[in-house]
This record gives C-alpha cells, sequence and structure tokens, in this order.
C-alpha cells in the first residue's frame, strides 16, 4: 500500500465515541503497566492510595474521602490501610476535634516513595508535549472527569484554589465553608469538599 493511499484513508477516518473510550482504556492500561515498574510492588490500589493522601488535604485525609476518591468499598480500602501500615508508609491518628475520625498521613518513607512516582516514564511524555496541548488535553480530561462523577453521583476532588468556597484575602486565604485560614500549600491540594467555582 502507497503512502498516498494510507493519507486518503487517514483524511477519510472520522473518529467516533468508541475511539475515544478505546484509546482511554488503552492509555489507562500502559499507564498501569508503566506504573507497575515504578511502584516498588504495590498492588495498584496501594499506589492510588499513598499518591492521594500526598496530595490531599486537611479537609481529605480520612477513610470516608479516600473511599470516595477511589470509588472502592470500606473494605477495600480498610484492607488497603492495613498494608500500608505494616509496611511503614502511612500513619493513622484521631482528630483531635472530632475523636470518631480518624486522620491518615503519610510517614516520612511514604513521602519519599510518593515523590518517586512522580518520575515514572509516561509523566515525562505527557511533559514532552507543547504546553499548550498539555492544557488542552487536561481541559478537555478534566471535562471527561466531571461528567463521569457528576452521572455517577462522586465528588470532584478537585484543587482548592478552584473550589467556590475559596477566598483571597489581603493577608491570605480562607475556606469559605469552614472559615479556617489556608496557606498557599494548602490551596493546592485536592478537597473532598470540593465544588467547582
Amino acid at each position: 500500500m502507497t503512502a498516498a493511499v494510507v493519507n486518503l484513508r487517514l483524511d477519510r477516518y472520522n473518529p467516533s465515541m468508541s475511539d475515544a473510550a478505546d484509546l482511554i482504556e488503552r492509555l489507562t492500561l500502559l499507564v498501569r503497566s508503566d506504573a507497575r515498574h515504578h511502584e516498588q510492588g504495590l498492588a495498584p490500589v496501594q499506589y492510588a492510595t499513598l499518591a492521594y493522601l500526598a496530595r490531599s488535604n486537611r479537609y481529605s485525609n480520612t477513610l470516608t474521602a479516600l473511599t470516595a476518591y477511589l470509588g472502592a468499598t470500606k473494605g477495600t480500602v480498610s484492607e488497603t490501610l492495613r498494608s500500608l501500615l505494616e509496611r511503614d508508609l502511612i500513619d493513622k491518628a484521631m482528630d483531635e476535634g472530632d475523636k470518631r475520625v480518624t486522620r491518615l498521613s503519610l510517614t516520612e518513607a511514604g513521602r519519599i516513595l510518593s515523590r518517586s512516582f512522580e518520575r515514572r516514564g509516561w509523566q515525562s511524555v505527557v511533559a514532552a508535549l507543547p504546553k499548550a496541548t498539555q492544557r488542552r488535553l487536561a481541559a478537555e480530561l478534566r471535562g471527561l472527569l466531571l461528567a463521569l462523577q457528576q452521572r455517577n453521583g462522586g465528588r470532584s476532588f478537585g484543587v482548592c484554589a478552584t473550589c467556590q468556597h475559596f477566598r483571597r484575602e489581603t493577608d491570605g486565604f480562607r475556606c469559605g465553608l469552614t472559615e479556617e485560614r489556608l496557606s498557599k500549600a494548602d490551596s493546592l491540594k485536592i478537597c473532598y469538599e470540593h465544588e467547582r467555582a
């Protein structure tokens, strides 16, 4: 087959919705495969838990929030946490203000391991794309994720600074929902209470 024939066929090719779904599924498989080379023996749900805790704010580091984020059962998440505790990658502590709430955090070993996730191979492929393409891709994927979350009744888990409750003040930031002050670092973390602005 000549290059001219191939180009003609590609010009007539019109991607469908199923093509987009197939591409997303294929990308998911490749990303998971790539991650297995960097996860140091972690199961995908364990890796996802550490990555979540590295990015979550103080309103989101609970079993309830983690379960909602992962879209998993409490039993699966509880088992995941138990295994991460045994490996000394996370800590659990009772909330000082509400003893019914358990707070989750990364240990130093967990922080080091979660930082290593940022150097995975597939992320370097995305980083090599032109900045405009990265922004467009992120916007399209964010829209797709939001639509799926809304369809399933899930939470957005967006970055604090993009929330309708986020307030800029002359001396810093504040959560309009809780009225608590927020640091710059807080404003860049994902939140269980996030609502799109």
